[in-house]
Parts: C-alpha cells; structure tokens; sequence
C-alpha cells in the first residue's frame, strides 16, 4: 500500500477517527453505506485518506536508526503493535527483503539469524505521546517474516 502511494518505506502512525475504521464496516453495512468516503488529496502527496484520518510519519528508509545501527531498512511490510509501559506502545516492523533490497537490516551480533539475508524486523519504541523515544533492529538475517499478525502469546 504505502509505495504505491510514493511512501517508499515510511513508517506511519494513523490517528484520528481510528474507532471508525475498526466500527465502519458493520455500521456501513446496516446503513447502506459502502466504505469512509472518498480520499482527500494529501498537500504533501505522500497518502491520501479519507475526511477525518490523518497520518504521522514516524521513520523513513534511509534514515539512521535512532540505535546508532544503521540504517532504517527497505520494504517496510506487516507491522504489530503491542501495549507498553506507561501508555507507550510498541511497534514491530517487518521488512521483507530479499536479495534485491536497496537497503537491508543492518545485521547486529546476536540479533542476527543469517548474515547474508537482508529482511528482518526492526522495532520503534513511543511514548503515551506518540513520540519516538527508540528505534532499532529486532532481528536481522531472516527473508519472508511476515505471516499474519503478532505471535499468539507474545509479550504485551
């Protein structure tokens, strides 16, 4: 989704009328109406939502990781959110990279399955703000990582 609207690897943090999204569909569907509305253009092109979202970019590909690790990866894919400390959330993003990946996940000791892999997951830490506070790789050597959401009993 995001790089065909031009994103090419950012990491974005929807606000606004999220419990829309979640209720829209059954109450569209007992009211007759189909989807949020059309999309409204974005000034800065990036990602046209429909009237009531917005959207915040939390990192971009290329960028250094707030860890000092390296840089943030390519194909940014399948992401999972996962309750934090005192408000702050946990965001888990998968990057799926193969061979061709402009950038990989920087490969880090211990953190890292098969040096010569390029996907991996890189982790973003935020506060009950939504700030950044942290950001960096959570595994690194791995391919194909996405499979449908969080893992059953992770960690919240």
């Amino acid at each position: 989704m995001l790089a065909g609207t031009g994103a090419l690897g950012a990491s974005i943090a929807f606000t606004g009328a999220l419990s829309e999204l979640f209720a829209g569909t059954a109450t569209a569907a007992t009211q007759g109406k189909a989807g949020y509305g059309p999309l409204v253009p974005d000034p800065e092109g990036l990602l046209d939502l429909p009237k009531g979202f917005r959207y915040r970019v939390l990192s971009r590909e290329g960028d250094e990781l707030r860890s000092g690790e390296g840089k943030v990866p390519s194909n940014h894919d399948g992401m999972a959110a996962f309750r934090g400390r005192r408000g702050g959330v946990h965001l888990v993003r998968n990057h799926e990279n193969r061979v061709t990946a402009k950038l990989g996940v920087p490969t880090v000791k211990g953190l890292t399955y098969d040096p010569m892999a390029k996907g991996g997951c890189t982790a973003l830490g935020l506060d009950r703000h939504g700030r950044v506070v942290d950001e960096r790789v959570a595994i690194a050597g791995t391919a194909v990582n996405c499979a449908g959401g969080p893992t059953p009993g992770a960690p919240g």
